[in-house]
């Protein structure tokens, strides 16, 4: 009887290391998914960031063109 328990002790011993193993490589591999995640999201920021500021640049040329464009109109009225 205590030989039968022993075995089946063994047994869910090594089950038990085989979930556990399992649940580690889960768990790191979420990890490094994640981790992934967010160096790609930066190195995607980094790599747009010229092109970002570019337009921000275009976008201030635009608007002190309006403001002039403004200015004018404003000047064409009192003549």
């Amino acid at each position: 009887m205590l030989g039968k328990i022993a075995v089946q002790v063994e047994e869910n011993n090594t089950i038990l290391r085989s979930m556990r193993r399992s649940q580690r490589f889960a768990t790191l591999s979420k990890v490094f998914y994640w981790v992934l995640i967010i160096v790609l999201s930066f190195g995607a920021y980094v790599a747009i960031q010229p092109y970002l500021n570019m337009l921000g640049g275009l976008n201030k040329k635009i608007g002190g063109s309006i403001d002039q464009v403004g200015q004018m109109q404003d000047l064409l009225k009192e003549l």
